[in-house]
């Protein structure tokens, strides 16, 4: 007796974009200058040469993402890049943001949820709000209520800064992030009580 012929699920897998898929994005934008066309090219570039050079083991072929961006960018101080200032470093991190925007690629900012915007104008500093608002634009993308703030919703602003978005030191940012939530809930009255710890740590 023949065994039964089992459906076969075959995952299709996309390929990661690459430096040609970004030149083309670039090429078929309209109404971008020429000179703005080649200003964004040579950010891309430049981004994507980093990248194959500071790439530590196990990253793969260059691809333009954040997460490929995000484990090689700042691995070195942009001087050794050729990079005369740090403005200029900023400059080529921002052309590649705007192109990654254009891709779908990299989340752009969210107007805070009303109750997101209610806890952060109750921050008493620049420094909290600053501290705090990528956690929120987070929450406040994905429908996250502050009172469904835990642990897991932690590590899911984690995967995001890495995937979705350019940044510097992911880590360090959720790690601000929880210690700055864990000090409003302390110190600021009617914040949620909440206590952030990365699942992690």
């Amino acid at each position: 007796m023949n065994a039964p012929v089992l459906p076969v699920n075959f995952e299709v897998v996309t390929p990661a974009p690459t430096l040609a898929d970004a030149l083309a994005a670039i090429a078929a934008w309209p109404g971008l200058t020429r000179g703005r066309a080649d200003q964004l090219a040579c950010h891309v570039r430049k981004a994507m040469a980093i990248q194959a050079s500071a790439a530590p083991p196990g990253h793969g072929p260059a691809r333009f993402t954040c997460e490929a961006f995000n484990a090689t960018l700042w691995r070195k101080a942009p001087a050794v890049y050729g990079f005369k200032s740090k403005n200029a470093f900023s400059g080529m991190v921002s052309g590649c943001r705007t192109v990654l925007m254009r891709m779908h690629l990299h989340d752009a900012k969210v107007e805070l949820a009303p109750a997101w915007q209610d806890l952060h104008d109750r921050l008493p500093t620049r420094e909290r709000k600053v501290g705090l608002v990528g956690l929120m634009q987070f929450a406040s993308r994905h429908g996250i209520a502050p009172n469904h703030m835990d642990a897991a919703a932690l590590d899911r602003f984690e995967l995001w800064c890495c995937t979705r978005q350019l940044k510097k030191d992911v880590l360090k940012l959720v790690r601000r992030s929880a210690s700055g939530w864990n000090w409003a809930r302390e110190n600021i009255a009617g914040w949620p009580q909440i206590s952030l710890i990365r699942r992690s740590m």
